[in-house]
């Protein structure tokens, strides 16, 4: 069963999703060390699909005061 996790400021994530992303693009938008920069964010929030212990989606959201904005996603 897909389970869906909100997550924030756990940088050690991020290499399950930048493995995500390298099955998802055939070169990586984000480095890992952008990744980690953004879990490491205030105002950055993931959404995690996980089948059992693996990430194999993922939802990246950035909120200000006023406005939430899609900055990635893949499946």
């Amino acid at each position: 069963m897909i389970e869906i996790k909100r997550i924030q400021q756990q940088p050690a994530l991020a290499q399950d999703i930048y493995a995500v992303m390298a099955a998802v693009y055939p070169v990586s938008p984000w480095t890992l060390e952008q990744i980690q920069a953004d879990l490491s964010q205030d105002q950055t929030w993931y959404a995690l699909a996980y089948d059992g212990a693996e990430v194999i989606g993922f939802l990246t959201v950035q909120e200000t005061l006023f406005e939430a904005e899609v900055l990635q996603i893949a499946v």
